[in-house]
This record gives C-alpha cells, structure tokens and sequence, in this order.
C-alpha cells in the first residue's frame, strides 16, 4: 500500500497487474524509501565499477558514455536541431498512456543530460526530441504513408514494416552509433545485425512451467530432451505435458523431437496452457505479459531444454537518410543511442517485461528482481 501511494510516481506500481501481483503475493515489493535507497546504491555501484575501468565522461544518471577522447559531438552536431521521432504504442488505453510515460521520461533525462552537468557539457547544440504516438495498429501504414509523401520521421521503428515498404526507406546507418557503445557494458552488438537497423532489445525463448502439475519439479528438473520425455509420462492423466509455441523459431531440432513425444505445437498451445490443460508451454519471454494477464499465479520460468542459445533482435529502430542534413542525421542518431543508455533500459524493461534489455547492468536487475529466477541466467549470454 505505501508503495502504491508513494510520491514518486517512479516508485508506485505502473498498472494494476502489478499491484494485483504484489497483494497475491506473486511480486515481492520494498517500502518506497528502501526501494529508493537499493536504487541509488546500484547505481552508485555501477558508476564506481565503470569508472575504476575507464576514464570517460560520464553524463550522470546513466552509464551512456563516449567511448573515445577523438569522438567529439560537436564535430558532428554543429547547430542546434529539432528530431521527429514516430513512437508506436498499444491500442489498448491503459498500456498506451503507460508506454508514452516511459518516452516521454527517457526523452526528459536525455534532454537534461545535454545541459551543464557538474562541469560538463556534452554537446554546445540542443536537441529537442518531438514525440508523435502513433496505435500499434496504424503505425505500417502511417509510416508507408509518410514514405509516399516524403514527410518521414527521423526515427521511426522498422521491424513493424512489411518489407516492400522497408525496401523503398533510404536510411541511414548506424555505425556511427556503435562507435559510442562500449561494448563490455551491452550484451550484443558484434557485426551480424543490419547495418541500418538498431535494436535496444531482444526476445528469447523460455520454457513456462505449470507447478500446479509439476509439484515434483518433473519437467523443471530436466536436463536433457530424452530426461523430459520420459519424465513426462508421469504427467499424462489428461494432462498434456508439452505444447509449443509454432511461431517460436528459435529451436533446433530437438524442437521436433519434443512435440512428437509430449505434446502439440499448433495456434491453440497458448490457449491450453493458460487455460490448465497443459503443464509446460515453450514459447518466447514476450509472452509473458500475456501468461501474466491470464491470471496464472502458478508458472515459473526455466531455460528451455532444446533451444539453441539464439535471440532475435526486438524493437528495431532506424533513421531515415530523406533529410540530407548532416546535423539533424547526427542529431537523429545519438537522440536513438539514448535507448541503449542505463536510464532508458532500466525505465523500459525492469517493470515491464515483455523484451529482454541489452544493457549488461539492467540485464541483471532484470533476471534477479524482475523475474527473481536464477534459471534464466543463460539470458546473459545474449549474442547476435
């Protein structure tokens, strides 16, 4: 309850889910001033580590960093510039007014950064970031629209287009961004994702258990394909042991091998885990806002026996090449490196969990205090 009325909004839950999850007992909460202090602490810990490696300006409240002394902003962003920026959010209302509080935050820190800061400026120029929220529903065609008339956004998000509308975007590339990522605070970012395209996120397979079935931890306990379909016998009084996500294309072979012994991959497998007739669901960590809002209390997340440690790239962000000026380019390019700063991925991904974050810091939070389960530590061996 002190959470839920605590004065910094940051600290109150972000929907009823939550609030329902903590009075279940489900979400295990801090009193806001505790919570506020193991904040600050991890951060400060954070900072200290980060600083003891290397010497870099560190804008502070986040761990977004230059990484050379060479790279100098002003060099590339000579003037001061206005970024459009397209933000698709959920049709639904509730989860829409959500998701536009957590841009419009990670936008104010990325507007105060840029002012004075204990001594250090990053950049002389200022970058206004306008914001334009867009249904989920209508964002391919607002966006194929804009094409058409030349009136693209600087950022706009590409993996929700169909690909004949992404092959007519010239967009610029995003090298310039990697330059500024040190790479030992990010999970991913070697050189096998799209030269034009940026991700701040990634989806990964998981395996959800049903404990009400799997008291004897059966199918948790397993460590290998044949060792979970032999033990799945043992669940079948009416009870499908496995269902599998057929849209989850992150298996190896073994996927097959599953289904054939233990159960059904088809559009109904989400449908009979969440309606207990099933007591393991393989599907994607994306769902879990789903399995969430289906009001289970009894599931537990395991790594997936026959996954191959493989992740899809999430939230794919590019920068359209139609304005040829270099300032607004370079302007549009560090206002979207912002996504991938701690800050930002802390506000998008520790409360809300449908993407895994790439951030290595947030990364842990999120397994350890957002999903409190050890068993996706595999998670930190994210590559793409």
């Amino acid at each position: 309850v002190m959470k839920a009325l605590s004065l910094k909004s940051e600290l109150r839950f972000q929907n009823t889910e939550q609030f329902k999850e903590a009075l279940n007992g489900n979400r295990v909460v801090l009193m806001p001033a505790e919570e506020l202090k193991k904040r600050q602490k991890k951060r400060s810990i954070a900072f200290a580590v980060i600083g003891a490696v290397i010497a870099v300006c560190i804008c502070v409240g986040s761990v977004f960093k230059i990484v050379t002394d060479d790279i100098d902003l002003n060099h590339y962003i000579k003037e001061d510039a206005v970024v459009e920026m397209w933000v698709p959010v959920s049709d639904d209302t509730e989860k829409s007014e959500k998701q536009k509080s957590i841009y419009d935050e990670i936008y104010k820190e990325f507007a105060q950064q840029l002012t004075s800061d204990e001594g250090h400026k990053p950049l002389d120029a200022e970058i206004n970031v306008n914001i334009t929220y867009i249904p989920e529903s209508e964002y391919a065609q607002a966006i194929a629209d804009a094409e058409k008339d030349k009136t693209l956004p600087d950022i706009f998000r590409s993996d929700l287009l169909d690909d004949d509308v992404k092959n007519e975007i010239s967009c610029e590339q995003v090298d310039w961004i990697k330059k500024k990522i040190i790479k030992k605070d990010y999970v991913l970012y070697d050189n096998d994702f799209s030269p034009y395209g940026l991700p701040i996120s990634v989806d990964a397979a998981t395996m959800y258990i049903n404990k009400k079935y799997d008291a004897d931890n059966i199918l948790s306990g397993a460590s290998s394909v044949d060792s979970i379909t032999s033990k799945a016998d043992s669940l079948k009084n009416g009870i499908i042991p496995i269902v599998v996500n057929p849209d989850c294309n992150i298996f190896d072979s073994d996927k097959e091998k599953i289904i054939a012994a233990n159960g059904v991959a088809d559009g109904n497998a989400f449908e009979l885990f969440s309606d207990g007739k099933a007591a393991c669901y393989i599907g994607k960590i994306s769902e879990l806002p789903k399995i969430k809002e289906s009001s289970l209390s009894w599931y537990e997340l395991e790594y997936p026996i026959g996954v191959k440690e493989k992740y899809e790239a999430a939230e794919v962000w590019s920068v359209s090449a139609e304005n040829r000026d270099s300032t607004t380019d370079y302007a549009a390019l560090y206002a979207l490196s912002w996504l991938l700063s701690e800050d930002a991925q802390e506000t998008m991904y520790i409360d809300n969990d449908s993407y895994v974050p790439l951030n290595k810091n947030v990364l842990d939070v999120y397994i350890n205090e957002t999903h409190k389960n050890d068993s996706l530590s595999y998670l930190k061996d994210i590559s793409l």
